[in-house]
């Protein structure tokens, strides 16, 4: 390959990282290059080194602040051993992080990509930006940032939009992409309305960096990290939470453990297997689905087997996965799978379903497998304060066509609920 090739391709990545990384959350063109070295320069205080992935902890750090940023590249210069893009980041400081109320004030940040190279081809990646400078803004201290880029990797971050008032909507994703990603719409259209809020989970965090699952992960694994989160965050509740698949599973534990921080609760097709056994809805055809799922989740992970496992769960033959311009973060987080048996592991009493004090709302899909939909059944019948919708589609009704109306449906619920909490 010439080095004028090599070059171009250098560009092109580094193009990716501004268009693709920053502005898109798709973190996919990180784990294509994920042994690519990166230097992390705070030009205030230090710099550290490590891989392309490390640049995850910086982006989210500047957007649990500037929830909307975009960087703009401003201009480019080429020496003999490197390529230098500089960028700037504008965004309005939106973000609840730490505890520090929103200024809602324009910010702007100074940031410097730095390709080096040898033999025309890009050896390392360096990020030089200011901790002093973005502090100063938002009017956090600079070590508070600093401790959040270097947050470990059993810790999670959440992303709080608060553009408005009232009580926020969390929104749990499911394991296959973050909150932000899956989410993304979502928070785009309901933020005017209320604070929304999203998280990473602690599956979704160590699939991308293909880590093995500790022994010692479960449900409350991830129930904890989100409670942690929020704490550091500052939203103490009341909240309304929202979650689908997994995110429902997770969702359902998390409010069963923290009921009088729920407000109101959504389950859009939770796959809480101990619930069926609760109700005694757990038949052969429902033991076969689970044994079929532990099966398929035991397989070493390929791109081939993650695209069928897809199809078979989500949105059913009429979907494919590898046409979806999301197919490059799904491959890029498909070792979730390993993570999964822990949905199918968990238990829980009846008696706190049937003692939950918050309005539930279960979402199910009419063209759905029949495992999800008699969870959704069985929650039903146990909960005391419970409306069920049935909408068109499978296990994710709430996704493309269903997007509107499912928004409609979640926005007369929880008004419908303040109504009531206003009225007692």
């Amino acid at each position: 390959m010439g080095s004028s090739i090599m070059l171009r391709d250098t560009k092109r990545l580094c193009r990716r990282i501004v268009d693709d990384v920053w502005n898109g959350d798709n973190y996919a063109v990180l784990a294509e290059r994920r042994s690519l070295p990166l230097i992390i320069d705070d030009s205030s205080v230090d710099r550290h080194s490590g891989d392309l992935l490390d640049l995850i902890a910086l982006i989210t750090l500047v957007k649990a602040f500037l929830p909307n940023v975009r960087l703009q590249t401003d201009g480019e210069s080429q020496y003999r051993d490197r390529l230098v893009i500089t960028s700037s980041a504008r965004g309005r400081h939106d973000g609840l992080a730490r505890g520090i109320t929103p200024t809602h004030r324009r910010v702007k940040l100074q940031i410097t990509l730095i390709a080096y190279l040898k033999r025309g081809a890009v050896s390392a990646l360096q990020v030089t930006w200011d901790s002093f400078d973005l502090a100063r803004q938002v009017g956090a201290q600079p070590a508070t940032l600093r401790r959040m880029l270097r947050a470990p990797l059993h810790e999670i971050t959440v992303r709080a939009i608060w553009r408005s008032r009232g009580v926020p909507t969390v929104f749990v994703p499911p394991m296959s992409l973050p909150g932000w990603v899956v989410w993304r719409r979502s928070l785009a259209a309901l933020q005017r309305r209320h604070p929304v809020v999203t998280c990473d989970l602690i599956a979704t965090r160590r699939a991308l960096r293909r880590f093995d699952v500790s022994r010692h992960y479960n449900i409350k694994t991830e129930t904890h990290a989100i409670g942690r989160a929020l704490r550091i965050a500052g939203i103490t509740g009341p909240i309304d939470l929202v979650g689908h698949s997994a995110g429902g599973t997770i969702a359902l534990d998390f409010a069963l453990d923290n009921p009088t921080a729920i407000r109101s609760l959504t389950l859009i097709e939770p796959g809480a297997a101990w619930v069926l056994k609760a109700v005694r809805r757990f038949d052969d055809e429902m033991r076969q689905f689970v044994r079929d799922r532990l099966t398929t989740y035991a397989r070493p992970v390929t791109r081939r087997r993650y695209e069928a496992f897809l199809r078979q769960s989500f949105l059913g033959p009429r979907y494919v996965p590898s046409e979806s311009p999301l197919w490059p973060m799904l491959c890029a987080y498909m070792h979730n799978l390993q993570f999964r048996p822990a949905l199918y592991r968990h238990s829980d009493r009846l008696q706190r379903l049937a003692a939950a004090p918050f309005p539930v709302l279960l979402v199910a899909g009419t063209e759905s497998d029949r495992f999800h939909r008699e969870v959704v059944a069985g929650l039903a019948s146990v909960l005391p304060h419970v409306e069920v919708v049935n909408m068109p589609g499978g296990h994710a009704p709430h996704l493309g066509a269903g997007l509107e109306p499912f928004h409609r449906r979640l926005i007369r619920f929880q008004y419908l609920v303040s109504r009531r909490a206003s009225a007692a």
